[in-house]
């Protein structure tokens, strides 16, 4: 009797687990965010230099005056800066590593760290990737549009975690190679936003509930075990 009650005891813990990732209501943690600045980007070549003005409910509280500040967009490096073309801030805060550009600058993508403030708290409808032609946005990609195990999505207040964080840009073939955290590798054309190239993982569930699966089955062999262990005593 006392084996069978271990084993009920076992079974149930390990199926209380199993649902827990089952239950739609993630936890969101806390974020801290430096309060972002203007910033510039200068090209390889010294010609060519992409301003990035925050809005000012944005912006440090020190700054004074923001219109000292050009307008987000891509200049010529001249005294003074000659306009190429502008950017409608979207109105978030905007950070340089968020920005992924093209070597003349003229295409780039934008990959929003808080990419959950104007979207649904904790859903997978949030923007991950913004591809920009000559200052206009040319393609969108929401995060529901690249991941498909929405489980695998984390979240805090401001962001929804979507990539493996690692992101590499090739300038010679304008590529971007990234990674979903459900394991899905995209390679997109910076020029046009297009997906050239698409790996799925092969499994379709989270790690953690393959760990849980995997908790599972040893369990129950483990009880099995343990039953014919019992048995033969109660036989000797």
């Amino acid at each position: 009797m006392i084996a069978k009650s271990r084993i009920k005891q076992s079974i149930a813990t390990v199926l209380i687990f199993f649902f827990i990732p089952l239950i739609n209501s993630p936890m969101a943690s806390a974020d801290s965010w430096p309060q972002p600045e203007p910033f510039s980007v200068l090209s390889e070549d010294g010609t060519r230099i992409f301003h990035v003005t925050p809005d000012s409910d944005w912006g440090q509280t020190e700054i004074d005056d923001w219109a000292d500040f050009p307008p987000t967009g891509l200049y010529y490096n001249t005294d003074p800066l000659t306009l190429i073309y502008l950017v409608e801030n979207p109105g978030w805060a905007l950070w340089e590593q968020d920005f992924i550009f093209s070597q003349d600058m003229q295409y780039f993508v934008w990959v929003p760290q808080m990419n959950a403030v104007q979207h649904n708290f904790q859903t997978s409808d949030a923007t991950a990737l913004v591809f920009f032609a000559n200052g206009s946005a040319q393609k969108t990609y929401m995060v529901s549009d690249l991941v498909q195990n929405a489980d695998a999505v984390s979240f805090s207040v401001t962001t929804v975690r979507w990539t493996d964080r690692n992101v590499e840009f090739d300038p010679a073939t304008n590529r971007l190679a990234l990674a979903t955290v459900d394991g899905i590798s995209y390679q997109f054309d910076i020029t046009s936003g297009a997906i050239v190239g698409h790996t799925e993982f092969p499994f379709e569930f989270s790690w953690f509930q393959l760990a849980i699966f995997i908790a599972l089955g040893v369990t129950v062999f483990g009880g099995g075990i343990i039953i014919l262990v019992t048995r033969r005593r109660r036989t000797e």
